[in-house]
């Protein structure tokens, strides 16, 4: 029985470590990704900045998957969004743009 109870304890313990290393790893993503998208700004080829604004889309989604509450990931997925919808897709289709538009302020 004392057994256990100390297996249980250790089991809840690693559970929690794990989800508090989710939640560092996912920090550090969105940091990474903040910091390269000042670094963006000052990139002069067009198609360079647009697979990068679409990559990051994706992998922001999925941090914000794995940690909804988290107002940073959020707030860039939103620029991301909103970046891409202006800098590449709304001159050529309003309705694509509009739709994108819509994802960042869901």
């Amino acid at each position: 029985m004392k057994n256990s109870k100390i297996l249980s304890l250790v089991f809840i313990c690693l559970l929690s470590i794990s989800c508090s290393v989710n939640r560092i790893a996912i920090n550090l993503v969105g940091k990474f990704i903040e910091d390269g998208t000042t670094i963006l700004y000052t990139e002069e080829n067009l198609s360079i900045a647009r697979s990068f604004i679409a990559n990051n889309i994706k992998t922001l989604e999925i941090l914000l998957s794995k940690n909804p509450d988290n107002k940073k990931i959020n707030l860039l997925l939103c620029q991301a969004l909103c970046a891409y919808a202006v800098g590449f897709v709304e001159d050529e289709d309003t309705l694509q743009a509009l739709k994108l538009y819509q994802r960042a302020f869901q």
